[in-house]
This record gives structure tokens, C-alpha cells and sequence, in this order.
């Protein structure tokens, strides 16, 4: 961009500020209009910056937070918006940090040269902090975010249409950006919500459930007369009592309330920042104001609603499925971040996980590309999350089949793995002890064994200077960083990264296994002697990782069938995809809508309006409603319980191997692939497995049931008797699929 950032004048530099521009066009037709914005800075509030208008629109929030030292500018296409005659761009933005502005407007006539209209001192500007009083922040520890107080009297009411008086002072000119660099991104746009019930509405005001969770604020219209207030209370939850309240202080140290003082006559108001809600109550606090129309303002990533879907003769796991759905739909935004709630960081095991239910949902691949890159550059404090950041760019070539972000990255990837740590003379991963201690956030510093989080929901794991669940996540990374380097033809690397893995699984099972108990241990102590401890997390790591003996599978799946869900939601994902991808469905399955409190049928007890960090306030005090990466039923019940796998990258070859026992009687799923859906779907009785896929062109299936599910090794596929082979734990068809519908047929008596 050439155009001059800008500011509103004042000394000192006002955080809260109005711009807009008007400009005439003739009647000549458009092509295209395309609008580049950024902003600086997103550090302090770890949220947008600008909140941009064109004509009347709200057209979204930016901008996208960088990588670096970069500064990235989101673009707009604003064809149908721009008319002939007078038009009108604005923004309302905010930070504490930076202020920087700055936009470009670029029209191409269908004939003529292009129209360029950039920000610079013909611009207009002024302070908002009248609008928007210092007024404390919703922010916990880790940011601060603005209380939106807002003053409707002075608030310049439709400052981005062409016809407002250009009254306002001249824009202040601010320093170039030394670095700018177009995000990969689709623009945070906003989305008006419905409510789902008006729960009360009376003389005292109104109390309103959007039935899921939202990023955002909210939108009313309302008619009242000057000075009338009203306090709005955001929160996740209701608080207990007669008449249904919303907990607006959360567990998080997040405060979520804001008062705004009305003007006269209608108007429609509307929040700017950012709040992770399923209620929000109004209270009146002077006046009487008639409300309507009132909406949740939320803010939205690009998102394909009917990309993906999943229907079960289980009303439960269907509202699971749904819970998590509707969770990456509303808090993706343009990062990947633990929660927008507490922290507004990404993490890389978080991404890695939000990742895989993202695109099990959705299958475009630019927001994940671009969070994966964000934590590779930016690490974060846990020995196994550099790991986590390296299957993610793993898994992310498998699932899409480009090659591009692992040449990219490929020279970062060797230091993300454990080398520095492997023991010359056992072949495992060893590195001083942490004392027991580990995971303690007041400690300080990098490369702290976490096991899981919570440190209560580790099962007892007891640490030692060998941990066993290092171990199986290092075994899993060499596998997928030997794919990556023969995928770019680092052979000799493969052949390293091999070795490695080869002699990881043969000191995990000499060293960690422990024969009496016929289970894992957590680790080894200093000297070398088995920790005698066997946490659940011993077990399930190694199993997920692939490092588990075939003649140990049964065992480890047995130990584990007895335990239940002792781990937090982070870790059951690795649980439950571990049992999956080992025929255990069975086991696997059940856990997810458990009754009790470790489920995700307990979120929905609890009227979770997104996955919730842990299971119950029981296990972590400070829990919020706010965590994507615990959505992981997303990609669970496609690839576990119909088990969609690809054997090639971007799923040119991909498994099919459902597991029905013990689940619904019939169930069906879409799965977005490159250029494709996989539909599947099947019927089970006493006697009787009938399944249905859909083999999208240009690929294969690989049928496979788990041993012992049908009467005999004999299916019949589309009309024809097949005889499986034996393949491990699973029985597979001797040919694969081609595209098309096949029907299978299993006689399971």
C-alpha cells in the first residue's frame, strides 16, 4: 500500500478514535473493488484493532494478529458495496499501543484505469474517547481489553454513510509501516445471531440465551430518551436463583459488563470488541428504553456450515458432535488460540488439536497454515509442544495433500524434535527432573514436562528424568518428521529420523514397560530404576503414538478400558484416537457420552455454549467455556467411529473402518476432502451391518473391520461375497474401493 497511516490528533495520542473519507465516483461499471486495511497494535488487548465501514456496512474486524515484526493488512471485497456518486469509508478503532491506521481503496472501472483511494490527510478524524470513557478493562492477567461504557449522545451516529457532515479535524499522518504484508486470510466478518429464548423480560429488564456461545458483543435497537442507561452482563453461565441473572464475573477474572447511556429517539448500538458469551442480560438503570431487535454481534471466520455433517440414532452424541461444531464455528476468528477468554494465545498442542477438528469440519486450510506457522516461530514453554507444533504441519500435509508449508518450514523441524535430549545409552529421552513439579507456572522458563493439564487430572503421574509420555510423543514425531523429509527428498534425513524412531520403541518397550504389572510406568528415576507408578497417561501415549508391541496392544487396551476418563479433555483426545485407531471402539466410544462428570455429555449438562478446558469447575476452578481445542468429537466421530482415515496425503487413499459396536444403531457423516466429501453411513440390528460410502472421484477406499465382527471373514461389497484378510487387529478387503456408492453388508451372527 502507498497510502500515509493515520490517526486523530491530541496529545496524548487518543486509544479510542473515529476516521472516515468520502469520495465521488462516476456511473462507469465496476469490475472489481477490492479494500486493503490494517491497523497497529493487536499486542495489548490480543484482539482488533479497527472495526471498518463502508457505506453504511459493517464489513469486519482486523487486523490479523502478525507473525513478527510484520504488520499484516486484511482485504475486502466491496464490489456490490460501492455505488456511482458519493460514497463513504470509516472505522472505529482502538489500542493503547501504536496508533497506526491506514487503508487503500482500489477500483477497477470495466474500462479505464485503476481508481486508487488511500488514507493521508485528506482524511478525517476524531478522538472516540467521549464515546467510550476510561472505564476499566474485561481483561484477566495475560491482556487488557476496554470496558465499553458507551455514550450514545455524543457517539457520531452514521459516520460512515456519504451524507454525514465533514466536519471532523483533519487525520494526523503516523510513520510508514516498515513491514507489510498481506494476511493468507479471509477477514474476521461480523455475524447478527438470533436469540434462542427470551428467558425473562420484564420492568427490571431482560435476560436472553443465544443457545451456543459467540465472540463478540452485541447489537440492539432501541427507542429512549436521553440519559436513559442501560448495563449489559455477558457471561457463559447463569447464576443460581429464582429469577434466571447472568454470571458476568467469571472464573477467569474476566469482568463482562459495560452500561451505555442512550440518546434520544431510535437508534441501533452495537458493541466493538470481543467476548466469548451464550447470555447476555440487560438491566435498565435509568429510564425506561423500548429494546428490540437485539442480537448478538458476532464476530466470525469464514466458516462452510454445510461442508460437514453427522446424524446418529443417538440424540446425545449428536448434540456432542453439534457442541463442537458450533464451537470451532464461533471461536476459529483468524488464530488459533487457547481461549479468546482468558489467555488470547495460541498454544501449540491447542492448535494442533483445533487443527484436526477444523478441517475434519471445514476443509479450508488457510487459517490452519497460518496458526501453524504463528507457533513455529512463537513457542511456548512445554517440552511437548514444539512436538505438537511438528505433527501439526504433519498431519496438515496429510489432510490436504500440499507439499508447500513442510518445504517452508522443513529447516525449522529438526529443532523441534528431542535430539539434544536422546541418551546414548538407551536410546531414550532423558532430561533433568523436574523435581515433580513440573507444569508449575511460577517456575519460569522452557522445556517443562506438562504430562497433562491440570496437574490434578495427571493420575499421580510421577516424574522422573525418563518420562514415559515424552518418550511416545518423541517415537511419534521421528515417524512424521522421516514422512516429511522424504517427502522433500531429505533421504538421508529419513533414514536419521527412522533409525531414531526404531531404537525410541525398543527402549520404551525394554526400559518404561513394566512385565509384573503388565502396564507402562510413568518413567525412570535418575539411576535408572522404574518409577513405580503406572498413570493413565503411561498407557494411553505410547498407545496413540503407535508405540506399543503388537503383543502389548490387548493388554494396554484392557488396563484402559478399567480406567475410565481419568485425564483431562486435552489428553482424551490422544486417549480416545489411540483406542480407535487399535479396533477399540468399543472401549472408545462410550467415554464420550459417559454419564458422570468426565464426558463431554457433562458439558451439555451443564449448558456448555462451547467445549469447556475441563470437565467440571471440580478439576480446574478457573475453567471457561471457551476452548476450540477441546472439540475434538469433531474429528473423533468421523475418523474414529467410521474410521476416515487417509493412507495418502490429501486423501487420494483413505480408510474406511467403521466401529458400530456399542455405538448408535445407525449414523452418518459428511467429511470435507480436498476438492471432495466422503459420505458414509451405516445400519446396524442383531444380525445384521449394512454400510454405505461415498468414494469421491479421483480417489480410493481401503475397507477394514475390526477382528471378530462379523459371523465369519466373509462381507459382501455391492452384491459380491468378499473373504477379509487378516491385518492386526482388523480384517481387511482385499481390494480397494473405487469411486463411486458401494454398499457393505456384514452378517454379524
Amino acid at each position: 500500500m502507498d497510502s500515509t497511516p493515520i490517526w486523530a490528533a491530541g496529545d496524548p495520542v487518543p486509544d479510542w478514535c473515529f476516521v472516515r473519507h468520502t469520495f465521488e465516483l462516476d456511473d462507469r461499471p465496476i469490475a472489481r473493488a477490492t479494500l486493503l486495511i490494517t491497523a497497529s497494535s493487536t499486542l495489548p488487548s490480543l484482539q482488533y484493532v479497527y472495526r471498518a465501514h463502508l457505506n453504511g456496512t459493517v464489513l469486519g474486524v482486523g487486523p490479523t494478529r502478525p507473525i513478527a515484526d510484520e504488520t499484516r493488512y486484511d482485504h475486502y471485497d466491496v464490489t456490490g458495496l460501492i455505488t456511482p456518486g458519493r460514497n463513504a469509508i470509516g472505522a472505529l478503532l482502538y489500542t493503547t499501543d501504536d496508533h497506526r491506521f491506514q487503508a487503500e481503496l482500489r477500483i477497477e472501472p470495466v474500462d479505464g484505469a485503476m481508481i486508487t483511494i488511500g488514507t493521508g490527510q485528506d482524511w478525517r478524524a476524531r478522538s472516540a474517547t467521549d464515546c467510550f470513557p476510561e472505564a476499566g478493562s474485561i481483561g484477566t492477567k495475560v491482556f487488557a481489553a476496554p470496558v465499553e461504557d458507551l455514550d450514545a449522545r455524543v457517539y457520531p451516529h452514521g459516520f460512515d454513510a456519504a451524507d454525514f457532515p465533514d466536519r471532523w479535524p483533519a487525520a494526523m499522518p503516523r510513520a510508514p509501516f516498515e513491514r507489510l504484508v498481506a494476511s493468507p486470510l479471509a477477514p474476521v466478518e461480523r455475524h447478527l445471531a438470533e436469540p434462542a429464548a427470551i428467558l425473562v423480560d420484564d420492568a427490571a429488564g431482560m435476560v436472553i440465551d443465544f443457545g451456543r456461545a459467540w465472540a463478540g458483543g452485541a447489537l440492539l435497537r432501541a427507542v429512549a430518551t436521553a440519559g436513559d442507561r442501560i448495563e449489559l452482563r455477558y457471561g457463559e453461565v447463569l447464576e443460581a436463583g429464582d429469577r434466571p441473572s447472568v454470571r458476568y464475573r467469571l472464573t477467569t477474572g474476566n469482568v463482562y459488563r459495560d452500561v451505555w447511556t442512550l440518546t434520544d429517539g431510535p437508534q441501533e448500538l452495537a458493541s466493538w470488541g470481543l467476548r466469548v458469551f451464550r447470555y447476555l442480560e440487560l438491566r435498565y438503570l435509568d429510564g425506561a428504553p423500548e429494546l428490540s431487535g437485539i442480537r448478538a454481534a458476532a464476530l466470525r471466520y469464514r466458516y462452510d456450515t454445510e461442508a460437514s455433517t453427522f446424524a446418529s440414532s443417538d440424540p446425545v452424541l449428536d448434540r456432542v458432535w453439534q457442541l463442537s461444531a458450533d464451537t470451532i464455528e464461533a471461536l476459529n476468528l483468524n488464530l488459533y488460540v487457547d481461549s479468546w477468554t482468558r489467555e488470547r494465545l495460541p498454544y501449540e498442542a491447542d492448535a494442533y488439536l483445533q487443527q484436526r477438528a477444523h478441517l475434519a469440519l471445514d476443509r479450508d486450510p488457510a487459517l490452519a497454515r497460518y496458526s501453524v506457522d504463528f507457533t513455529l516461530a512463537n513457542r511456548t514453554w512445554p517440552t511437548e509442544w514444539p512436538l505438537f507444533a511438528l505433527l501439526a504441519v504433519h498431519d496438515l500435509w496429510w489432510t490436504t495433500g500440499d507439499l508447500g508449508q513442510v518445504r517452508e518450514q522443513y529447516h525449522r523441524l529438526a529443532g523441534l524434535l528431542p535430539t539434544r535430549w536422546l541418551d546414548p545409552a538407551t536410546g531414550l529421552v532423558r532430561k533433568p527432573s523436574d523435581g515433580g513439579a513440573a507444569g508449575d507456572l511460577d517456575r519460569g522458563g522452557f522445556d517443562r514436562d506438562l504430562v497433562d493439564w491440570p496437574p490434578s487430572e495427571r493420575d499421580g503421574y510421577r516424574f522422573g528424568e525418563v518420562n514415559t509420555v515424552i518418550n511416545a510423543l518423541a517415537y511419534r514425531c521421528y515417524r512424521a518428521a522421516a514422512e516429511l523429509a522424504r517427502a522433500v527428498g531429505e533421504q538421508v534425513d529419513a533414514g536419521r529420523y527412522d533409525s531414531t524412531a526404531d531404537r525410541l520403541a525398543a527402549a520404551i518397550d525394554r526400559h518404561l514397560f513394566d512385565p509384573d504389572a503388565g502396564r507402562y510406568v510413568d518413567g525412570l528415576d535418575p539411576d535408572g530404576t522404574r518409577i513405580d507408578h503406572h498413570a493413565i497417561h503411561a498407557q494411553l501415549y505410547p498407545l496413540w503414538a503407535g508405540a506399543v508391541p503388537a503383543t502389548r496392544v490387548a493388554g494396554v487396551i484392557a488396563d484402559l478400558a478399567g480406567r475410565g476418563m481419568a485425564c483431562s479433555v486435552y489428553s482424551a483426545a490422544f486417549l480416545l484416537e489411540g483406542l480407535f485407531e487399535h479396533a477399540a471402539g468399543a472401549v472408545a466410544l462410550p467415554l464420550i457420552t459417559a454419564p458422570g462428570r468426565r464426558s463431554w455429555r457433562h458439558m451439555l449438562d451443564l449448558g456448555a455454549g462451547a467445549t469447556m478446558e475441563a470437565w467440571d469447575v471440580e478439576f480446574k476452578p478457573n475453567l471457561s467455556h471457551s476452548h476450540p481445542w477441546g472439540a475434538s468429537p469433531a474429528f473423533l466421530l468421523p475418523q474414529g467411529l467410521f474410521g476416515l482415515r487417509p493412507l495418502q496425503p490429501g486423501y487420494r487413499s483413505f480408510t474406511i473402518r467403521p466401529q458400530p459396536d456399542r455405538g448408535p444403531e445407525r449414523a452418518e457423516v459428511r467429511l470435507p476432502v480436498p476438492d471432495g466429501t466422503i459420505v458414509a453411513s451405516y445400519q446396524r440390528t442383531d444380525d445384521r451391518l449394512e454400510l454405505l460410502v461415498d468414494v469421491p472421484p479421483g480417489r480410493t477406499a481401503q475397507l477394514a473391520l475390526p477382528a471378530g465382527t462379523g459371523s465369519s471373514d466373509e462381507v459382501e461389497i455391492d452384491g459380491r461375497t468378499c473373504r477379509l484378510r487378516p491385518d492386526g487387529r482388523w480384517l481387511t478387503a482385499p481390494e480397494p474401493l473405487p469411486a463411486g456408492q458401494h454398499r457393505v453388508a456384514v452378517n454379524l451372527r
